[in-house]
């Protein structure tokens, strides 16, 4: 019993959801480490037996797009071909057209019932061969996932050599790391009413205050309130 209870220690269950109406879509975070062994240059070039790499790369995963889209910038005009404006203006954010700083929305959400979990979220995907890599400076950001139940974004500057955005389905568009020895295991949930609900009072917990203030995080964490109903609700809604 005693050597169950350790195994059952050594993990972390973490709970997450894709708010887009595609949500079906939507692939489990690929760990980026079991991805790179399945090259076969990497027994051969001895990255295998590297611990420093595998330190920095444990609890770090991939998130897939659930989309193909495009958009350009052509003087300063933001637009795209791709689906019709009721997509556009529900995924794009242009942040500034003249510095190339835009946020296509993916919506990811995890959360814990540990009391606390950082997480790192919309870093670079260095090891990624696709468009996102190749085009796209990402802004990374960290949170709390035991202490604020709020999605993840997808921010990023366009390089300046490129005016075209472009991203396919099932691309790896951004990591997430979780900051923790445990071993991460995901559990897929949907949103409903409730969850909805909380997840919104914490989008709206932001507004009508002075942006250019520096609060810290700390002050939000504390008004969430409500973590034991959120980790009820998502139980009760849980994939599989």
């Amino acid at each position: 019993m005693s050597n169950w209870k350790v195994v059952m220690n050594n993990k972390i269950v973490v709970y997450w959801s894709c708010l887009e109406e595609e949500a079906l879509r939507a692939q489990e975070p690929s760990s980026i480490y079991n991805q790179i062994l399945l090259k076969k240059s990497t027994k051969e070039n001895g990255l295998l037996f590297c611990p420093s790499f595998k330190e920095y790369t444990k609890n770090i995963y991939g998130i897939h797009s659930i989309y193909d889209y495009e958009f350009m910038i052509e003087d300063s005009l933001v637009f795209s071909k791709k689906y019709d404006q009721k997509f556009y203006d529900n995924h794009m954010v242009v942040r500034s057209a003249e510095e190339k700083l835009f946020s296509f929305c993916q919506r990811f959400i995890f959360f814990t019932e540990e009391d606390e979990l950082l997480m790192s979220a919309n870093m670079q995907p260095f090891f990624e061969d696709n468009s996102i890599s190749e085009r796209c400076m990402l802004i990374p950001g960290m949170f709390d996932i035991g202490k604020w139940f709020r999605n993840i974004d997808f921010a990023f500057y366009l390089k300046n050599n490129f005016n075209i955005f472009t991203i396919s389905e099932g691309d790896i568009f951004q990591y997430i790391k979780f900051y923790t020895n445990k071993r991460i295991v995901f559990k897929q949930f949907f949103m409903d009413d409730f969850l909805n609900q909380q997840h919104q009072y914490v989008l709206d917990s932001k507004n009508h205050r002075i942006q250019k203030q520096y609060r810290g995080l700390s002050p939000y964490y504390q008004m969430s309130k409500n973590k034991n109903k959120i980790i009820k609700a998502i139980k009760n809604n849980l994939v599989d």
